[in-house]
């Protein structure tokens, strides 16, 4: 009992039951996290949104007061004055420079985030204030990294808009003669051409902190645990409270509709974003957030749920055992009761049982084995009845003449009841058997052993059910050559008993002639299941060694014979050889060296 346990209807009703079970709630469990998990996403893709929709009205305010501010700084009298003397060491001139210097130091006393205004002549005369000195540069080609520049370059193409620039240091703005700054600063720039009766004259450089607009834009970055940046148009990182990060090009960049807003998953990180519509700056305000801290909440979430679902399975899985091995008791008891009427014990009889089917079923075993104990006792009788007809039934010999009168009767009783498969199966055996009691002679013609192994095949395709599929090829000028006598049967009986008969589905046999100047080479192949490597070499050691195969059928000639027989006809340089198919199956090759015989 023990060791059916594995095949037992109760046990499969509750294998059934538990993989069906544990795969509902698997199921419900995965699309119930995922479904939790798309909530979390767009909730915290829409709180980032309204959070973004705030921020940039701050930046965009921002950056208006520093327009404002900007539009001041061109619109100074004394500026306007001294671009338009030039420069000469005159008092005049040198009061205007002065009197420059001052306003940009307003400007800086008024924004304390502002570390340096810069104004770059188109003459190439340059005047720096910062908190700490001012300077006055002569010449173009000293500051030629500056005219040479993109922020040179933006601000000729449109002289009327303002303009926001990243990735800038204090280092980028030391004039010639400035000492080395102590530390570089990161910074946003603002330039603007100064325009005197619609001429471009100078560009007016506003630097400020970028940890301004850091902070403005990472204010609840703590609480929410992400990080908010800005890129530009470019995908270059221009704000960022991880001054490593400046100037890095952000990899989700190509996914960002141009313009506006909206979120993805990168990896292990949600991006947010959203696009500025701020003058001279289109920027992109993004947001990343790591997958742990998206999902951390819900996390917790998840093993409770876990528990819940493992809690209902053994829950469910204890109810189902206790009530499928109550409903299958029945089963039980009958499978006793078959097991003594195996072991001989006719006429056991079961309890009476419930009156449900498997109470039928009981009643009906219990009517069976009357009947089987009855039947036995009739067929007793009727065997010593039959001991004294049985010795002379032994001793009659069937000839050939019998069978084939046999055969004839049988096939057209056959034909009478219109049963037209049992007649071509008949007729197929007899066509079979003639050749072996009426052909005289060792050898015959090709196109004879190819009629021969058609009505092989044909038998055993009411065997298999129509399973295997015989492909000749064969010229129509080798079909009246000589050849020996049922060469090739054996071959196919090994391809249909090794190859399909422990195999489902269709197989397929070919069989190949292929005629050579002094010989004929016959190719049997299969798609069927083939040899392992340790019995294909045990057959070639066979046949090398002329011995008889161990296990073939009786009544058959077997390989090892077909290949004595090759080399007993044909002499040495003939035989079998044997290896694997390109399909997996077995192909066995026969050399012929010479069939110059007639049949």
């Amino acid at each position: 009992m023990k060791g059916n346990f594995g095949v037992r209807l109760k046990t499969q009703l509750i294998a059934v039951f538990t993989v069906l079970l544990t795969v509902l709630l698997g199921a419900v469990g995965v699309l119930t996290y995922q479904r939790v998990e798309i909530v979390v996403e767009r909730q915290s893709a829409n709180i980032t949104q309204q959070y973004f929709r705030q921020s940039a009205y701050n930046i965009q305010s921002f950056a208006q007061e520093i327009d404002n501010t900007l539009k001041l700084l061109t619109q100074v009298p004394a500026l306007q004055e001294y671009l338009g003397s030039g420069w000469k060491d005159e008092f005049d001139v040198i009061m205007n420079a002065n009197k420059v210097f001052e306003a940009a130091a307003q400007t800086m006393s008024n924004y304390d985030y502002i570390e340096s205004v810069y104004f770059f002549g188109a003459n190439g005369v340059v005047l720096g204030a910062t908190s700490s000195h001012n300077l006055i540069v002569r010449g173009r080609e000293k500051q030629q990294s500056f005219y040479s520049g993109a922020i040179h370059e933006k601000v000729l193409k449109n002289r009327w808009e303002t303009y926001w620039f990243g990735t800038y240091t204090s280092e980028d703005f030391r004039l010639e003669g400035e000492a080395d700054p102590l530390e570089k600063v990161p910074y946003i720039s603002v330039a603007r051409s100064v325009n005197i009766r619609g001429r471009h004259e100078a560009t007016v450089v506003l630097n400020m902190k970028q940890s301004v607009l850091a902070d403005m834009i990472g204010q609840a970055d703590e609480e929410q645990r992400r990080e908010s940046f800005l890129v530009d148009e470019n995908g270059i990182i221009v704000v960022h409270r991880n001054g490593e990060r400046m100037g890095e090009a952000f990899e989700g960049f190509d996914e960002m509709e141009p313009g506006g807003d909206g979120s993805f998953m990168q990896g292990d990180m949600q991006i947010n974003y959203r696009s500025l519509d701020g003058e001279g700056m289109p920027w992109i305000l993004v947001s990343e957030v790591s997958s742990s801290e998206l999902y951390g909440e819900i996390r917790s979430l998840r093993q409770w749920f876990v528990l819940i679902v493992l809690a209902g399975w053994a829950l469910a899985w204890a109810v189902s055992c206790y009530w499928l091995y109550r409903l299958t008791k029945p089963l039980d008891k009958l499978r006793e009761g078959m097991k003594k009427m195996g072991e001989g014990d006719l006429g056991w009889q079961l309890e009476n049982g419930s009156r449900n089917e498997l109470g039928m079923l009981g009643q009906q075993f219990n009517h069976m084995s009357h009947s089987i104990r009855d039947l036995v006792e009739q067929v007793q009788s009727a065997e010593r009845e039959k001991r004294l007809l049985e010795q002379e039934a032994l001793q009659a010999q069937i000839n050939p003449h019998f069978l084939f009168n046999t055969l004839s009767n049988i096939k057209y009783m056959a034909m009478i009841v219109k049963s037209n498969t049992i007649v071509e199966c008949i007729t197929a055996l007899g066509n079979f058997l003639s050749p072996i009691y009426k052909s005289e002679g060792d050898f015959w013609s090709v196109k004879q052993e190819m009629e021969y192994i058609g009505n092989y095949v044909k038998i055993m395709n009411y065997r298999f059910g129509g399973r295997i599929a015989l492909v000749w090829d064969c010229p129509e000028a080798l079909k009246e050559e000589s050849i020996l006598k049922f060469i090739l049967q054996p071959l196919v009986e090994n391809s249909i008993s090794h190859g399909f008969e422990k195999r489902e589905g269709e197989g397929r046999i070919s069989i190949r002639f292929s005629g050579e100047r002094k010989g004929l080479t016959i190719c049997v192949e299969d798609d069927g299941q083939g040899m392992t490597t340790e019995k294909l070499l045990s057959l070639r050691q066979e046949l090398d060694a002329g011995e008889r195969r161990q296990g073939i059928r009786k009544g058959h000639i077997g390989i090892s014979n077909v290949h004595r027989r090759l080399k007993l006809y044909y002499g040495p340089s003939s035989g079998l050889t044997v290896d694997c198919s390109g399909d997996g199956g077995t192909r066995v090759t026969v050399r012929i060296v010479t069939f110059s015989r007639k049949p």
